[in-house]
């Protein structure tokens, strides 16, 4: 799923300039010229990381950042500010800051900045370890697995099936493959051990079986597009 990045600042060159070059590095962009506009956008839809001006109209960069961590919002937030004196930096970091570019800034150092912060955000690491396809949900740290919210009971290499399968769910999965990824120390394992782990496994998704779909002579996968 593409990542998206709002961005919040009054200056419209440096807005249309920010969203090509992070359209061109395969983000999803979203605009807004104000922080009210900012937190109406956040309201409604889901973001991966704001990039802030400091000083907007009416609400400044630092009130809109207290007003998301005051809901509970922890979308990352880089602040993008012509000021770089020690107090400013700290009146970013204390108001729910994760980061700081100065004005003028290179594209370049902005988009490595972006993905520092994308990678140790625990928005995104929680949509790492929890997984969902349709009515299923995965949780990959607790190992527990629910269907329609209804806990389903898998044995270990069920789930280990079932969670390869939802990593990338519409990819399809060969017998090898699968072979490969969970049963590196058992060697003589065949085709048809697969076959039966999920004919387990579709069983206990009971009227959902079809969520697991096979493509005849490539192997399986989960359905992205099931709806029940």
């Amino acid at each position: 799923m593409k990542q998206t990045i709002l961005i919040v600042e009054d200056n419209p060159d440096i807005r249309e300039i920010l969203h090509f070059n992070l359209e061109n590095a395969g983000y999803g962009v979203l605009e807004a010229p104000s922080a009210e506009e900012g937190m109406k956008i956040l309201s409604s839809q889901e973001c991966s990381l704001v990039l802030l001006d400091v000083y907007l109209p009416g609400k400044s960069g630092y009130v809109m950042a207290k007003e998301m961590r005051e809901r509970s919002d922890n979308t990352p937030i880089i602040f993008l500010t012509a000021l770089s004196s020690e107090r400013n930096l700290e009146a970013g970091f204390d108001s729910g800051g994760d980061d700081y570019i100065t004005k003028p800034f290179s594209i370049k150092e902005v988009l490595l900045r972006i993905a520092a912060v994308l990678r140790r955000s625990p928005k995104e690491i929680q949509k790492k370890a929890i997984l969902r396809c349709g009515p299923l949900c995965i949780d990959t740290v607790s190992k527990s697995v629910t269907l329609e919210g209804e806990p389903v009971d898998l044995t270990f290499k069920e789930f280990g099936i079932l969670s390869t399968l939802a990593s990338e769910a519409g990819k399809c999965y060969s017998r090898e493959e699968l072979i490969a990824l969970l049963w590196k120390d058992a060697p003589f394992v065949t085709k048809r051990t697969v076959d039966v782990h999920v004919l387990k496994i579709r069983e206990k998704l009971g009227s959902h079986r079809a969520l697991l779909a096979n493509k005849a002579g490539f192997g399986y996968y989960l359905d992205p597009s099931y709806e029940g």
